[in-house]
């Protein structure tokens, strides 16, 4: 067993070690490449909901005898859930657009969005995964985007305090 004594040490010349300058995290940077992840994965879930469009809204159908419109996966889309659809888009393309002009309540109405759409999404992927392969992965994918969309601007809110 080696036994080290204070004559190891190697000397210290002056105090210049405790006085150098320290790395310094640069904060300023970091908000910069955090605003820029926030816009990033904020136009991809914009993106997103564009693509899922076509999935949403099924307008290829056939009436059935007493009136109820079938397609062959299913009932059609009625212009109640059209109108959803779309006014859902247009709140989301909304508060997008307003959380990437800076608008600080609209920072926290889309970091509210994303998180309830995390939370509504992420428990029933198993269970579409189970029904369609196809819509569990398109689901997969915006939960995804809205989980990083949720991550980066909690990150970013926190470093404008």
């Amino acid at each position: 067993m080696t036994h080290l004594t204070p004559d190891d040490d190697p000397p210290v010349s002056g105090l210049a070690p405790f006085w150098r300058r320290r790395d310094r995290p640069d904060v300023a940077g970091d908000a910069r490449r955090i605003g820029r992840c926030v816009s990033a994965s904020a136009c991809f879930v914009v993106a997103w909901s564009l693509v899922e469009v076509p999935w949403e809204i099924d307008l290829s159908g056939s009436a059935d005898a007493d009136g109820t419109a079938y397609t062959s996966g299913g009932p059609m889309s009625s212009a109640e859930e059209i109108a959803a659809v779309l006014a859902s888009k247009t709140l989301l393309f909304l508060i997008v657009g307003l959380a990437l002009k800076r608008r600080l309540f609209a920072k926290y109405v889309l970091l509210f969005v994303c998180l309830m759409s995390v939370l509504a999404m992420a428990p029933e992927i198993p269970v579409e995964y189970a029904h369609s392969r196809w819509l569990a992965t398109l689901s997969a994918v915006e939960c995804l985007g809205k989980l990083a969309t949720f991550v980066f601007l909690a990150l970013d809110l926190r470093t404008k305090r």
